[in-house]
């Protein structure tokens, strides 16, 4: 499957800013967030028509916004897990985590099978901010997946030294 991901970065210049985001998402290879990856790909000119901008060019309120639309994304995703993997049960979202509760406790030390838990898993990854195929968004300058940091050092860094690189990952 192919995720998008924007990756933000501090940089010189867009060459620069390409091998900081390459750099920054290296250690998620072989299969933990991707097998392999490309700048833009199926995602190609989802930037207002480009792969690789920087906040001077873009305009730093719309810079923002790319940032933030993670949260609205990763909220999505969060309601399309439950959504799938919880919502034909007929119990409602407290009554359910009573009997995941129950469920965990009595198989705590069995391999569990169940995509309810890997739904679980996947949404405590992304409340817990880390950088999975799901996050939408890496600030590969402070090693985050969460947006705050980005924003604190786009308050601080000139604009055109602050980048977003688009990333097509398969996994």
């Amino acid at each position: 499957m192919h995720f998008v991901n924007i990756i933000f970065v501090v940089a010189d210049d867009e060459n620069s800013a390409v091998a900081l985001a390459e750099d920054s998402i290296k250690d998620y290879g072989e299969g933990r967030v991707w097998d392999w990856y490309e700048v833009g790909g199926r995602w190609h000119g989802s930037l207002k028509g480009n792969d690789i901008i920087n906040a001077k060019d873009y305009g730093v309120d719309e810079f923002k916004k790319e940032i933030l639309k993670a949260i609205e994304i990763r909220k999505n995703r969060i309601n399309e897990l439950f959504d799938t993997y919880f919502g034909d049960d007929g119990l409602t979202e407290s009554a359910y985590m009573v009997t995941l509760r129950e469920r965990l406790l009595q198989e705590v030390d069995k391999a569990v099978d169940d995509m309810k838990f890997w739904s679980l898993y996947k949404n405590c990854q992304l409340v817990l901010g880390y950088f999975t195929n799901d996050s939408y968004f890496y600030d590969g300058h402070n090693g985050t997946a969460e947006t705050r940091y980005a924003l604190e050092t786009l308050a601080k860094e000139p604009p055109e030294r602050c980048w977003l690189v688009v990333i097509d990952m398969h996994n």
